[in-house]
């Protein structure tokens, strides 16, 4: 038989690392900034505009 016929017999176990000491007392995540309510809105409807503006549809009719 070959060597791919027998496989080794013992299982694979993945190794994991361990995390560096002092990982635990980071911050890991910035808090987010705080947002203008006002340009979230601008920003909104100039979005909802720029697509309704792609989004017109014109009708032609076929067989004319």
């Amino acid at each position: 038989m070959c060597f791919q016929e027998n496989p080794n017999p013992q299982p694979y176990v993945q190794k994991v690392p361990r995390p560096t000491e002092g990982a635990y007392s980071r911050i890991h995540q910035p808090t987010f900034p705080v947002l203008d309510e006002d340009k979230v809105a601008a920003i909104i409807e100039d979005g909802i505009s720029n697509q309704t503006q792609n989004n017109k549809c014109v009708l032609t009719s076929i067989g004319d």
